[in-house]
């Protein structure tokens, strides 16, 4: 049953008239036969007793494997080991011949040094004494700890053009990880296709909650990629559990444009804060790898919170201050200011209700808009009278006090505002004679307040000092 798994994917591989990678498949080994090393394959050990081998996807330490259900696999050696896996003679090579395989880490802890793994090429014979030329090296301590993932690998084999050759994958060690090796095959595609991702830094404002990760894949190759063509995708958050998902690309895409996908697994964003993203993609006869992995930064940010006040009535001949917050901010008033604060006053003669709005942004695109109701009243006629028999209590006040009222009769409106202008507290008491009325500023920040008592035309303004 596995024989005929293989010879039917070498069949899609070879046969796949509508795929992009038309290809020649000069290799192609999963490991899925019973035999291993599987017929024209040799193991070499040179130091220790242990030996290339093949495992089960039920063997603990490796993920997922990229192909069928085994991989090859190499243990670390407690007092040193220098151990080889060899291919068939691969014949003729051709310019566009590639060498393509996938590695994994087998134990994620350590780092324990050294553990390196050497691709190498031989033109002569598969003797170990004739693989000359190292055309990779890998430092398998140096994958960060906890970091256990199959890695993609393409290398060219165009220096060996014409010429008979034998690959072997050397893993040296002393007490170290191991590795785990798959799929290994050595092809040319009739075009060169390359898929590359487009991907920068991201900024965004108030992404808390679950999104699907986007992705922009380009065709910077000069093969048509067509429609219904799938990749395997990988996307990882802060070095965490990679996500692994097959995309597909939803309409022919032609050398030099691209396309956005998105990942259904969905990432939760929980904080204001900077997340590390990686971003993989595994396309089968992709002539280059260089391009297909990708780190970013994902900068979560809040919206500025911009307050500025209630909507207020005024008198034609008194200023208001406005304060949109959010120092260091970029301002956009209606007014055609760019201030952080910014003073009003009537024009002479020029009454009624205008709205007043600023944007204020941060961080180059994180803008609030907010906007407050100004009216300017025509007060011409209406008395300041000192005479009246009003009191404060306590002033300064720590917060609460009491306004007593002599000898008033009739609709009084007691109005509290800030230095700013803000009306904080506006009521209309009913007065008969001696009344006293308790008023509480203990939400409200230190400073200065003015109390405008008007009754019929007539207004007194007091002050009161909460420290």
């Amino acid at each position: 049953m596995k024989k005929i798994r293989l010879l039917f994917l070498a069949f899609v591989l070879i046969g796949m008239s509508s795929s992009s990678y038309a290809q020649t498949i000069k290799l192609l080994e999963s490991f899925e036969g019973a035999t291993f090393p599987p017929t024209g394959w040799t193991s070499v050990s040179q130091l220790g007793p242990k030996v290339w081998a093949r495992v089960g996807e039920l063997a603990p330490l490796f993920p997922p494997y990229p192909d069928g259900i085994y991989c090859a696999t190499i243990d670390y050696e407690s007092a040193g080991g220098d151990d080889w896996l060899i291919t068939p003679q691969i014949s003729n090579v051709s310019v566009n011949d590639s060498l393509v395989f996938y590695f994994v880490k087998k134990f994620s802890d350590g780092p324990y040094i050294p553990d390196s793994m050497f691709v190498k090429v031989s033109t002569l014979t598969n003797s170990i004494a004739d693989f000359t030329t190292t055309i990779q090296s890998t430092c398998i301590h140096c994958i960060p700890v906890g970091q256990q993932v199959w890695n993609r690998v393409s290398l060219s084999l165009s220096s060996f053009v014409g010429q008979n050759i034998y690959i072997a994958f050397q893993h040296k060690n002393v007490d170290a990880h191991g590795i785990g090796l798959d799929q290994v095959s050595v092809f040319a595609p009739s075009l060169p296709t390359d898929l590359a991702i487009i991907q920068d830094d991201v900024n965004e404002c108030d992404p808390i909650g679950v999104f699907a990760p986007p992705i922009t894949i380009k065709n910077v190759g000069t093969a048509t990629v067509f429609a219904s063509s799938t990749f395997i995708a990988t996307y990882s958050v802060n070095q965490g559990t990679p996500v692994v998902e097959t995309l597909t690309i939803p309409a022919d895409l032609l050398p030099g444009n691209e396309v956005e996908l998105y990942f259904t697994t969905p990432y939760l964003i929980e904080q204001f804060i900077t997340y590390h993203v990686r971003y993989a993609i595994d396309y089968l006869g992709d002539a280059n790898t260089a391009n297909d992995t990708v780190l970013f930064d994902v900068s979560s940010h809040g919206y500025p919170i911009v307050d500025l006040g209630p909507d207020t009535t005024i008198c034609h001949d008194v200023s208001i201050i406005l304060d949109a917050g959010n120092p260091g901010a970029l301002y956009n008033w209606s007014t055609g200011a760019d201030t952080q604060t910014i003073e009003l006053n009537s024009s002479p003669g020029v009454f009624g209700t205008f709205t007043i709005w600023v944007e204020v942004t941060e961080n180059d695109f994180c803008m609030t808009l907010d906007e407050i109701n100004v009216t300017w009243q025509d007060c011409t006629g209406i008395e300041l009278f000192e005479n009246l028999e009003v009191s404060i209590m306590p002033n300064p006040t720590n917060g609460e006090f009491l306004i007593d009222f002599l000898e008033i009769q009739g609709t009084v409106i007691v109005e509290i505002s800030d230095f700013q202008g803000k009306i904080i507290l506006s009521e209309s008491l009913d007065l008969n004679g001696n009344q006293n009325q308790r008023y509480d500023l203990s939400s409200f920040a230190n400073g200065i307040y003015n109390i405008r008592i008007t009754n019929d035309n007539k207004q007194k303004v007091l002050k009161i000092i909460k420290q």
